[in-house]
């Protein structure tokens, strides 16, 4: 009797087996492996330098489907909260912006810093905060800035 039982139960486990590999649930979704290797958007720091990091919300901005870069242009103060900033995209610190509003700068010496994104350096626009205002970043060496959500037009 119980030879008889455990017979049934290894057929039938047998079949509940073949039966499951042969049939494909519905509620499967194709997925894409994620790989654990640097990715564009993995900062990378040294001692003598740091990088930034962040999402451009590009919600109101006037470009559609360009190529924008987004560079860290020094800003030197002035008296008080005043200051400047030069871009010269040759010798600056830049990086892409992705389709997704993702970017990272790599390699920023240490230092107070603007950014500036567009599609050309002529025709790009400074980071601001919700007032309006240029937003500017400290930059320290060895460290990742994470800007968060920035935006060029409030």
């Amino acid at each position: 009797m119980k030879r008889s039982v455990l017979i049934t139960i290894s057929i039938v486990s047998a079949f509940v087996l073949w039966n499951s590999c042969r049939s494909t649930p519905s509620n499967l979704v194709s997925t894409s492996v994620l790989s654990p290797l640097v990715t564009p958007l993995s900062p990378i720091t040294d001692v003598s330098s740091g990088a930034i990091l962040g999402y451009l919300d590009l919600k109101n901005a006037p470009w559609t489907e360009e190529t924008l870069r987004i560079y860290a242009a020094p800003f030197y103060p002035t008296e008080g909260e005043q200051g400047f900033f030069i871009l010269e995209p040759s010798i600056h610190p830049y990086g892409l912006v992705y389709h997704d509003g993702y970017f990272v700068i790599n390699n920023v010496p240490p230092g107070k810093y603007v950014l500036v994104v567009g599609s050309t350096p002529e025709s790009a626009v400074a980071i601001r905060n919700s007032k309006g205002a240029i937003q500017i970043f400290t930059v320290e060496a060895g460290r990742i800035l994470n800007v968060g959500i920035v935006t060029p037009y409030p």
